[in-house]
């Protein structure tokens, strides 16, 4: 599965040019915006309105200060992971995943510096 694995390396110019993560239930758009800003879009499939659209829950805008992906940007859909994996400046590191069994969708954080 791992040749399968999708690969950016430019961030997003708007939030909805986003990467997709689901665990057949719960669903969600990723993005790095230009600002640096991580974006999750959340989704559910009971989420229907009366014409018959799937409707966004919500939206997530995360903050790193300083910005990790100022000078180094690197966004993959790791399918054996079932995870989104960014890379960053300072050895900036993040994995976003939704639980298979439970409606919670995971953020870990980590980086050589605070």
């Amino acid at each position: 599965m791992d040749n399968y694995a999708v690969t950016w390396n430019e961030k997003s110019k708007i939030a909805s040019d986003a990467m997709p993560l689901g665990n057949g239930t719960t669903g969600a758009l990723v993005s790095v915006l230009e600002n640096g800003h991580i974006w999750i879009s959340v989704r559910h499939v009971d989420a229907w309105s009366e014409a018959h659209r799937l409707l966004k829950l919500g939206d997530i805008e995360i903050t790193v200060t300083p910005d990790p992906f100022k000078n180094k940007y690197n966004q993959e859909l790791n399918l054996s992971q079932g995870a989104i994996c960014l890379e960053g400046d300072n050895g900036f590191k993040s994995k976003i995943w939704i639980d298979a069994h439970n409606d919670v969708i995971h953020l870990e954080n980590d980086a050589d510096k605070k």
